[in-house]
């Protein structure tokens, strides 16, 4: 049976430490060696800045946005002219083209990721075949 005690362990006892003799409660306790300790790396270091944690959230999210609401205009202008004099107003035909907006900005940024890494494992072939 092993009793943890702030991150301790409990020695078994043997057969030469039965009674309690001269030693406290506490003499049988060890220190666990910490996980951290023998990686060898310092995780604080290695860590980004909080500059950069943000900025990689937040201009690419921005960029989602104001690409989401260009295509929502074009799509919109697009359907105004279409429609000709009967449309409804321009606020609710731009909220009826926001989730084709959405479908086709994800659907881009999803064909330029896809496109990224396709040139990515082109340039790794080359590479191994200069080698």
């Amino acid at each position: 049976m092993v009793i943890k005690i702030n991150d301790t362990v409990r020695k078994p006892l043997g057969s030469g430490d039965v009674g309690l003799g001269g030693n406290s409660d506490l003499a049988g306790l060890t220190a666990r060696p910490r996980h951290d300790q023998f990686d060898g790396i310092d995780w604080s270091g290695a860590a980004p800045g909080w500059g950069a944690i943000l900025t990689g959230l937040v201009l690419p999210l921005l960029g989602f946005v104001l690409m989401t609401l260009c295509i929502d205009l074009g799509l919109t202008w697009l359907a105004g002219r279409w429609a000709g004099a009967v449309s409804a107003s321009p606020l609710l035909l731009a909220a009826i083209m926001l989730p084709a907006s959405l479908v086709i900005a994800f659907g881009g940024c999803k064909l330029f990721v896809h496109w990224k890494d396709a040139k990515a494992v082109v340039r790794s072939a080359e590479r191994k075949s200069v080698v």
